[in-house]
């Protein structure tokens, strides 16, 4: 019996494989994968312009939710599930041992890596990523059951998208009631982070994005934001006009536009705090760092999420699904992922969030 996935041998250069199906046994699983989330960081990685450690050949996708299909009884201890248990998978793996995991910051694992970006398929059992009609399960997997109430669309939004929101903006960017935050990029991420700041009490949220994210924006405004901008010259004098001229609290960048990223100093207040989240693709920003210096404003970057941020986020987007629930747009087939990457920049001004249904 072969499961089907999408085989990646470099950039640019990928085709739909047949893989065997793998032995299970008493410390691991098999996922049936219901759906895989498309990110930005896909993009990258399939055009060979992620910066981050990378395993080729390579199954990607690392936003993933299912059905256990198969599972050992020590994992069925372990995680807390059975056969037929709906699961949303953290794409990080944890080894338990090495430093960085042992002081909860598996994102840096030394020993083992992440589903669908640094995990080779090359390594058997090959499943080390979501686009594919099945994932294996290793006993270093993190798996969150869901709520019934919790949907296979919301799930694949808890680990990499909801998850980063409550880290990036309350944990790094400390926002809190009363205050003022701009969220520059409204995709699922800046969207909801735009729901995370509501629910912080922050008093302003202003989002700023490019004319093609109209609906984006006007998503934004129905999660909850004061204000959205599009972002160009007049951006600053605007941010500096909705803050009494001082500027927000909180900068928080989920674009990974440079041109975004080199104004961010100059929308943000004196001992402000701005949080660079988006990647760039391994392009640099000017930035004017004799402004960071004497307005001694506080640069922060930040990477993904931790398994506190993932558990947080499962309670945080289960009570308030309803805000979730036009977030996944555009849906393809597992013959059509390549698609669905390409779908991400491409202008789709109906873009929000787009899945792969691997089994359809």
């Amino acid at each position: 019996m072969s499961v089907r996935a999408l085989w990646m041998d470099g950039p640019n250069s990928a085709a739909l494989r047949d893989i065997e199906r793998p032995q299970i046994g008493d410390e691991d699983g098999l996922l049936r994968v219901e759906l895989a989330g498309v990110c930005g960081t896909d993009v990258k990685i399939y055009h060979g312009q992620f910066a981050g450690r990378l395993g080729m050949p390579l199954i990607p996708g690392h936003e993933i939710c299912g059905v256990v299909e198969e599972i050992g009884d020590s994992a069925a201890e372990r995680w807390g599930v059975e056969v037929g248990s709906r699961v949303a998978v953290d794409s990080f793996l944890t080894c338990g041992a090495c430093e960085a995991c042992m002081r909860g910051d598996s994102r840096y694992c030394t020993t083992l890596g992440d589903y669908g970006v640094s995990m080779s398929s090359a390594l058997a059992p090959h499943l080390w990523g979501g686009f594919a009609e099945h994932l294996y399960l290793a006993p270093g997997a993190q798996v969150h059951p869901l709520a019934d109430t919790c949907s296979f669309e919301l799930g694949i939004l808890v680990p990499a998208v909801v998850s980063n929101a409550l880290r990036w903006i309350g944990d790094a960017g400390g926002v809190t009631i009363g205050s003022s935050v701009l969220i520059q990029g409204p995709g699922p991420i800046g969207l909801a982070g735009v729901v995370v700041a509501r629910a912080l009490g922050a008093e302003k949220i202003i989002v700023s994005g490019l004319a093609s994210d109209t609906k984006r924006l006007a998503m934004a405004k129905r999660l909850g934001a004061d204000t959205v901008l599009k972002f160009g010259p007049e951006l600053q004098e605007a941010v500096k006009a909705e803050t009494a001229g001082h500027g927000v609290d909180v900068v928080v960048d989920v674009s990974g536009s440079v041109e975004a990223i080199a104004v961010a100093p100059l929308l943000v207040r004196q001992q402000g705090v701005i949080v660079l989240a988006g990647l760039s693709g391994k392009k640099a920003a000017a930035l004017p760092t004799d402004l960071l210096a004497l307005q001694e404003i506080t640069l922060k970057g930040v990477f993904s999420h931790d398994r506190t941020a993932v558990k947080r986020a499962l309670h945080f987007a289960t009570e308030r699904h309803e805000l979730f629930d036009d977030f996944v747009t555009h849906r393809y087939d597992l013959d059509r992922t390549i698609d669905a990457i390409e779908v991400i920049g491409a202008n789709d001004t109906e873009l929000v969030k787009a899945v792969v249904t691997p089994l359809t």
